[in-house]
């Protein structure tokens, strides 16, 4: 916890002049100007978490009050000596007191160039990864040489060959029904144009290909959809009934196994299920759907 004082007085920028101290003593540091009582309060409100201890498994109260309990402590816990200082004070420090600190501006842009920022979005990252990189918890740099923290989880390194080119579109258990779940069984007024697949709703939906999205919608009978064009083919797989819509995004390629969204039973379905259609041709504006159930089979 010592160390995070140190970064936390760092970034206050204070010039030292320290003539002795005793070793595990402090020593008074003279500012090279008036220290605000924001900053002062801040200080203290560190000071006093320096006998703090993680709990078992790395468990941190920062990261818990952040929301990620084994988060590394560094940005933890500046945020959370922040929101403390605040609530002592009854202010907000980045708007208030140090407008051209906010998380929008330039003193966002001064803390990522020291390489003492972190920004934690939901989004992925594309990265390369060198040649001999072993499986572990990596970290991104960019092209100015700021570092990113390391992911939560171990990343498994795995050759280009064992890269999946196909997968099953749910991941879990699965029925493929009776008879009125497949190709070309009787509808109101037209016929089934794709395979049902029976599973549990929440169950995640996989884009069993790499492909591009070419159409991310609703509809009162495909209910929450997606459909892509296969890459490297004039074939296209929709996606019906899903949950809730998907976070892909129209024009983006992405590789199969990539989650599309969650089985759900949106627009006109009964049951929990995946509605699978597999097109030959531009789907519903010039191809033609085709019994997908065999692909299904070939893959599961």
């Amino acid at each position: 916890m010592r160390r995070l004082l140190i970064v936390f007085v760092c970034l206050m920028m204070f010039p030292a002049l320290i003539s002795h101290a005793e070793p595990g003593s402090f020593a008074e540091i003279p500012p090279a100007y008036p220290v605000p009582d924001a900053a002062r309060a801040l200080i203290e409100v560190a000071i006093g978490e320096l006998d703090y201890q993680e709990e078992r498994g790395g468990v941190t109260k920062y990261g818990t009050w952040y929301g990620n309990p084994t988060a590394e402590w560094c940005a933890e816990f500046l945020c959370w000596s922040v929101a403390q200082t605040e609530k002592k004070l009854g202010t907000t420090l980045l708007n208030e007191e140090f407008p051209l600190y906010g998380a929008t501006n330039i003193g966002r842009n001064w803390y990522l160039a020291q390489g003492r920022y972190i920004a934690r979005t939901g989004r992925a990252v594309r990265v390369e990864v060198p040649r001999g990189a072993d499986d572990g918890r990596p970290y991104a740099v960019d092209s100015s040489g700021n570092r990113s923290n390391r992911v939560p989880g171990t990343l498994e390194i795995l050759p280009a060959s064992a890269i999946p080119v196909e997968v099953f579109p749910v991941d879990g258990p699965v029925d493929f029904g009776s008879s009125g779940a497949r190709f070309g069984a009787g509808r109101a007024g037209h016929s089934h144009q794709g395979q049902d697949v029976i599973a549990s709703c929440g169950l995640p939906v996989l884009a069993s290909r790499r492909g591009r999205v070419v159409y991310n919608e609703y509809h009162s009978l495909a209910g929450n959809y997606v459909v892509m064009k296969n890459a490297g083919s004039n074939t296209y797989f929709a996606y019906m009934h899903l949950t809730k819509p998907s976070k892909l995004k129209v024009g983006k390629v992405y590789d199969a196994g990539r989650t599309i969204g969650r089985v759900g039973e949106t627009g006109d379905a009964v049951g929990c299920h995946l509605h699978f259609e597999y097109w030959v041709g531009p789907w519903q504006t010039g191809g033609h759907p085709i019994d997908p159930l065999p692909y299904l089979k070939s893959v599961r």
